[in-house]
């Protein structure tokens, strides 16, 4: 009896642990194919959001993830944001890559306050 449960034991022991997973990837001009430096990226899972930054190259890791589908969006001023949908399992390695396309920004003109003199009371 004392054997079957040392085997049990081991058995248990030598069950490898639930290795996380890692998403990398790069955030990228759509026209250039240049990294976007500091690009913002919003990971959702259920209801946590968390937000990182690409590096200098527009280059970001997000590791120790548990496997869950995943829901991303990359972000830069100036350029359409885009979204992904990235299922990840046990100690998968997954390349995401993102391509912003330029959008311009409308800047609306400035107006003048209207100067109003004791007159015009």
């Amino acid at each position: 009896m004392k054997i079957i449960a040392l085997f049990f034991c081991f058995s248990a022991l030598s069950v490898p642990a639930s290795r996380p997973a890692t998403l990398t990837g790069t955030v990228r001009d759509a026209s250039t194919k240049e990294g976007l430096p500091y690009a913002t990226l919003c990971l959702k899972r259920g209801k946590q959001v968390q937000s990182l930054a690409a590096d200098l190259h527009g280059r970001f890791t997000l590791s120790n993830l548990s496997p869950d589908t995943y829901y991303l969006e990359a972000v830069f001023i100036g350029y359409r944001a885009q979204k992904a949908v990235q299922t990840l399992v046990t100690g998968q390695r997954v390349t995401l890559d993102f391509n912003l396309a330029p959008e311009p920004i409308l800047l609306q003109p400035e107006t003048s306050p209207k100067v109003v003199s004791p007159q015009d009371l």
